[in-house]
């Protein structure tokens, strides 16, 4: 076991994936709805400078200082809003909350990208034992590290932009909307079928006790997504989503701690009834299968978040009513997590059990807390008064980041700033694509270099992992400059 069972590891966990998202915050607000550096490659290397470099630096601290890391960050992009932002002021009415204010939803954005680039660089980073450190690898049965983190979140995140948050309701046909739902997560249950084949012929290392022999993240996020239209075609509650997530994981919950659950998923790890680990396909993914339960209470949660999201909201007043709310439910799962870990069990991304559910639901709210208020800053910063652009009734409208091309139904945002190659919305253009060619990129590397073998030094294994991202980054930004997205559904 690497990491920690103390509930304090959890909140710096926090802290120090809360410095990485300000990073790109950063990023952001010098960038500017109107960037002054127009070529895409100069573009591309300010990100690489601005955010892989430093975000790759952060989670290979070795000591216990995030808080130190997250307060110089947080008083550089402090410092930048006034420099970039404040300068620029003639008046805003800030006592007037109902002052018209539409959100570009920059901080969803943000978050899907963060949870996607932090994850490309924990995937092969834990191969360097010289530059990650042993506290941020993941769990073996219980407790908190960095990449624990990383499933919940891509889960929870799934939940918050899936069709269903989008349209705010459940579509008028329950059967077509399970049929689409099996037709978009079969693509990921292939590619995940394809990763099990792969891994086996290749005779590639890969852990078996993070979800069995044969299961992995793509088989639990297409199984969550089938599994969650299909309740919902089954249970039609969609306006009470959040108690059926609530109800899913109590009763997962129940059947771990007082149904012997947990105590048999956890033998396995020894064999089950004297048989080999490997003895039948069930017993050789029980954790995968299993903790899907525990991923689909997660999912729910986040669809109804997502739900609550992306309501239509045009006033100062109702953005800072989502803020408060965010914030709010961010409170309760802290709480419940540090009561579930005290009465329950701590938190288990293996099983995916209550507290495990809690956590992730907590510290992902957390950071959506950090990103709208960012969000409302930056907006608030750059005279949202009803100033009047070049163009007759066309409002100023002044985001976190991001160009014309960020924002196609925008154009007038930024006209004639030139191309954007802007990293953050880029990995959200192309996520899944990202993501996959993140992954097989961690495969070559480990076979070119063999870092289990060969023990290279801290500073060969940062230039390492930092070619890593600029190749991925590049191609992905390079896609995105072209308008090129992949859709796997």
């Amino acid at each position: 076991m690497h990491g920690s069972s103390d509930f304090t590891s959890a909140l710096d966990i926090f802290l120090l994936t809360s410095t990485v998202v300000l990073l790109s915050v950063s990023r952001l607000i010098i960038d500017g709805p109107s960037p002054k550096i127009r070529n895409p490659f100069k573009r591309f290397c300010l990100d690489t400078i601005l955010i892989s470099i430093p975000a790759t630096f952060i989670y290979s601290l070795d000591e216990n200082h995030p808080f130190i890391c997250l307060v110089v960050v947080l008083f550089i992009t402090v410092g930048l809003i006034f420099k970039f932002r404040l300068k620029n002021i003639k008046s805003f009415p800030c006592g007037d909350s109902s002052y018209k204010f539409e959100s570009h939803k920059v901080y969803i954005t943000l978050y899907r990208s963060f949870v996607t680039f932090s994850t490309i660089i924990c995937i092969l980073a834990v191969d360097f034992k010289a530059i990650f450190p042993d506290r941020h690898k993941k769990q073996l049965y219980v407790g908190y590290s960095l990449m624990d983190t990383g499933v919940g979140s891509f889960v929870f995140m799934a939940g918050i932009v899936s069709p269903e948050a989008r349209l705010g309701k459940m579509p008028d046909s329950r059967i077509k909307n399970l049929k689409r739902s099996i037709q978009s997560s079969a693509v990921i249950f292939i590619i995940g079928v394809t990763r099990s084949i792969l891994i086996r012929v290749l005779d590639y290392d890969a852990s078996q006790s993070e979800y069995g022999a044969d299961w992995n993240f793509f088989l639990t996020l297409a199984t969550v997504q089938v599994m969650s239209s299909l309740v919902l075609c089954i249970v039609p509650v969609f306006n009470h989503v959040w108690m059926l997530s609530i109800g899913i994981g109590v009763v997962y919950e129940l059947m771990l701690s007082k149904f012997g659950l947990f105590d048999l998923l956890e033998d396995g790890f020894l064999g089950w009834g004297g048989h080999d680990y490997q003895d039948g396909i069930f017993n050789a993914n029980r954790e995968g299968i299993c903790s899907s339960i525990g991923m689909l209470s997660l999912y729910l949660a986040g669809l109804s978040l997502g739900t609550f999201l992306f309501k239509k909201r045009e006033t100062l007043r109702d953005t800072i009513h989502v803020l408060k709310t965010i914030f709010l439910l961010a409170a309760m799962g802290w709480l419940a997590t540090y009561l579930t870990q005290i009465y329950v069990k701590v938190a288990s991304r293996c099983f995916g059990n209550l507290s495990y559910i809690l956590w992730s639901f907590a510290q992902n709210t957390s950071l959506l807390v950090v990103m709208l208020t960012a969000e409302i800053l930056t907006h608030v910063s750059s005279h949202i008064a009803e100033e009047r652009s070049g163009l007759p009734g066309e409002p100023v409208v002044h985001v976190l980041g991001g160009c014309a091309r960020c924002f196609d139904r925008h154009s007038h945002l930024t006209a004639g700033s030139g191309t954007c190659s802007c990293l953050v919305f880029a990995i959200s253009k192309n996520q899944l694509f990202y993501f996959l060619i993140g992954n097989i990129a961690t495969g070559f590397v480990n076979m070119v270099v063999d870092p289990h073998s060969n023990p290279y030094s801290s500073i060969s294994s940062f230039l390492i992992i930092i070619l890593y991202l600029v190749f991925i980054n590049g191609l992905t930004c390079w896609l995105f400059v072209r308008r090129k997205t992949f859709k796997f559904w």
